[in-house]
């Protein structure tokens, strides 16, 4: 454990086991680890106090730097080696894919973040059975690339709030909400309790 300011920060695998901030780099920098940190567990400072905004990827929104903001505290804590939301590297194709970015609001912060896309192919996952079979379809569906919330607003009810937002966004019902294969540690028991363990939809991202 590294002492931070009133924090005691434990690091396996080489970075933090909370927020996924790099050892190394908090060794040299712990300053810029305590603020990183701090915006993982409360949330990024919003322009609003409360509610949930919309930000596509194909526009030029002055949102887009909160999206960034709350896509690099999900990454940071679940090491992926992607964005997920880049719209400057294939606009035409966040565009040709509907991608849109949905940002919910507590408090005066950013505390929860989707990523949603159209998608036509997918298929049925069946929990017990762990199999699924990816067809094309004539209809395009809305895929669900990823939901996070930041650590200490977790358990409260966000994500699922965060899924109604994206139901009434797209105006399907929630066995027709597509979601991204693999699912995280904390995805797949949130998942099986939203969909009582039932066949659901999944697709890649």
């Amino acid at each position: 454990m590294l002492q931070g300011k009133q924090v005691l920060y434990k690091y396996e695998h080489g970075s933090c086991v909370e927020c996924g901030f790099s050892a190394n780099q908090a060794e040299y920098e712990p300053r810029m680890h305590r603020r990183f940190h701090e915006i993982w567990r409360l949330g990024v400072k919003a322009p609003i106090e409360s509610g949930t905004i919309l930000v596509p990827a194909w526009g030029n929104s002055r949102l887009v730097k909160y999206v960034y903001n709350m896509a690099r505290l999900a990454q940071e804590e679940n090491g992926y080696d992607f964005s997920s939301f880049s719209p400057r590297s294939d606009r035409d194709g966040w565009k040709r894919y509907k991608t849109m970015a949905f940002l919910k609001a507590m408090g005066g912060r950013f505390v929860g973040y989707a990523v949603v896309r159209m998608t036509s192919t997918f298929g049925n996952y069946n929990w017990q059975e762990g199999k699924v079979s990816y067809e094309e379809h004539n209809q395009r569906l809305p895929l669900v690339g990823m939901i996070f919330t930041c650590g200490s607003k977790r358990r409260k009810r966000i994500a699922r709030s965060m899924v109604t937002d994206i139901l009434n966004h797209y105006r399907v019902g929630l066995q027709d909400l597509v979601w991204a294969v693999p699912f995280s540690e904390d995805g797949n028991p949130f998942l099986k309790r939203l969909y009582n363990e039932e066949t659901i939809k999944v697709g890649y991202v």
